[in-house]
């Protein structure tokens, strides 16, 4: 399925060729003008129509329909849930065969393997005219649904997440750490307090990480592994300390050295007391370890790292007969709706739609009564969402791979990036010319 994936997007990209800074704060923009109701809006569809919508995660889509059928009962929907190991190899199968349903969610690590080929409606054409809507997102997370020429908009992104930790406030505690979860953070931004930590709480068998390669995934949710040319991110002092640090950790020993994705005991005994997860993160543990309510609080990430989890997009594919009724549903679904109480878990991307008061205020008591929504929203203002290549995959493959062999071979932290460099441009670097070309050509 890989090889033929990849012949699928050379040969496409070849067609399309011939044919052709410095974070600052981001405060909500004023939603956009004349988006009232009207009776015309009311009667738009008349026939009974179907839409069928693919997702990866169900976030509260059955309430949606539900919702939207009062504005339009003419509108019915289909849904089917997908795997989220192969969601998006079962999507791409049936985007190149010209099938599929009228509205896709896409998770923004998998957008790469769609955003440099034309099976996505262009939503900045009419009717959908969803420029107009663009002063209303940062510029990062705008980026997130282009395509990769950044000529079109082909997902709209319905909300954005910050990377953070997850910790035991209580064992945090006991130790002589700071609880708070704004005290731990500023605590933890140096790597000798980080250390520290560590250090004292292996002496009772309570670890901070499973890995030495969670050092490296923290850092890497800071940095895209790609500009808007495919010019290599993580080839700087920074992650050169990272492997040195992430080199520590392994020397001494200061890793569980368990999946909990396969075996969380480490979580129920008292073992592992910190997590570094998506927003989500707080369901997961409630799921795993719901006796542990009130013991478990989020800050931001260690090392002042600002990180981005994930934003999920919404996509028309181009064989949908149903565009009108999918936008108006992505409309009022990332509009509309991400800004109400029942969005705690991450944040809206439509700026307008944050700031609700009653969300920001809701308390999680799993977190001992933290406020998750006005955290993560203020959060995210200091985070700034990756650009998406076609080549990310393969390429964070490549960089894995040669930080594993690094850190085991005690490799230098310079010469790891020069060989994943070097690696990345001799199994990718055609494909790196053929879509830079492809790039170029449609400006």
């Amino acid at each position: 399925m890989i090889k033929v994936k990849f012949l699928f997007f050379v040969f496409l990209l070849v067609l399309v060729g011939c044919n052709q800074g410095e974070w600052v704060d981001e405060q909500p923009a004023k939603p956009v003008e004349g988006e009232v109701e009207t009776e015309a809006d009311v009667n738009l569809f008349k026939d009974e129509i179907t839409i069928k919508v693919w997702s990866y995660y169900e976030a509260g889509l059955e309430e949606a329909f539900q919702l939207f059928r009062v504005k339009y009962p003419n509108i019915k929907f289909e849904l089917e849930m997908l795997d989220y190991e192969n969601y998006h190899n079962v999507y791409f199968e049936a985007l190149v065969n010209g099938e599929g349903p009228d509205i896709m969610f896409i998770d923004s690590p998998h957008f790469g393997e769609f955003n440099s080929i034309e099976i996505f409606q262009d939503l900045l054409e009419e009717p959908f005219s969803m420029g107009d809507y663009q002063q209303n997102f940062s510029e990062s997370l705008w980026n997130v649904g282009q395509s990769f020429d950044r000529k079109k908009m082909v997902g709209f992104p319905v909300n954005t997440a910050p990377h953070v930790t997850f910790y035991r406030a209580d064992i945090m505690e006991e130790y002589g750490f700071p609880s708070d979860p704004e005290e731990l953070g500023n605590y933890m931004e140096d790597p000798t307090n980080w250390l520290t930590m560590a250090n004292e709480l292996k002496k009772d068998s309570k670890y901070l990480i499973q890995w030495p390669n969670n050092i490296r995934e923290i850092y890497d949710t800071g940095t895209a592994i790609f500009d808007e040319d495919l010019n290599f991110m993580r080839n700087t002092p920074e992650y050169e300390q990272m492997i040195e640090l992430a080199r520590l950790v392994r020397h001494d020993s200061l890793t569980l050295g368990i999946d909990i994705w396969l075996d969380q005991e480490p979580i129920k005994n008292d073992e592992l007391v910190m997590l570094f997860l998506g927003t989500w993160g707080s369901d997961l543990l409630k799921s795993w370890v719901p006796d542990q309510k009130g013991k478990w609080r989020v800050t931001r990430l260690p090392f002042n790292i600002y990180g981005w989890s994930n934003s999920a997009i919404m996509s028309i594919p181009l064989a949908s007969e149903n565009k009108k009724a999918a936008w108006e549903f992505i409309k009022f679904y990332s509009i509309e709706l991400t800004g109400g109480e029942d969005y705690i878990v991450s944040v809206p991307g439509y700026l307008p739609s944050r700031g609700n008061e009653r969300a920001r205020s809701t308390p999680n008591y799993y977190l001992g009564g933290q406020q998750p929504r006005q955290y993560y929203e203020d959060l995210i203002y200091k985070t700034k969402e990756h650009i998406i290549t076609p080549l990310d995959k393969d390429a964070e493959k490549i960089w894995s791979d040669n930080f594993e062999k690094g850190i085991q071979w005690n490799i230098s932290g310079d010469e790891i990036i020069k060989r994943t460099k070097e690696d990345i441009e001799n199994q990718h670097g055609r494909v790196r010319e053929i879509l830079l070309e492809s790039k170029n050509n449609s400006q």
